[in-house]
């Protein structure tokens, strides 16, 4: 649901990410492990049809506490 290299967030959902194996086949994250070549695709949302419920802060209150990370911070120029 984020990227961030360096300590710079690079992506936050509703950015779409999706990850690729050597011969393009998509992977999940969960299968990924720290030696494996994958590569990865990053879509702003700006680019892709997000449904309206993505853009409201409340939304996103149970994710940041399950991920332990913030979301709707990276995204205050996309929420109402």
């Amino acid at each position: 649901m984020t990227l961030d290299r360096n300590g710079v967030r690079e992506a936050t959902f509703p950015d779409l990410l999706t990850t690729f194996n050597r011969f393009g086949e998509p992977v999940t994250s969960a299968s990924i492990s720290v030696d494996d070549e994958i590569y990865l695709v990053k879509v702003p949302k700006e680019k892709i049809l997000v449904g309206d419920g993505n853009r409201y802060a409340e939304n996103y209150a149970q994710v940041e506490e399950a991920l332990n990370k913030p979301l709707t911070k990276f995204l205050q120029n996309y929420l109402y």
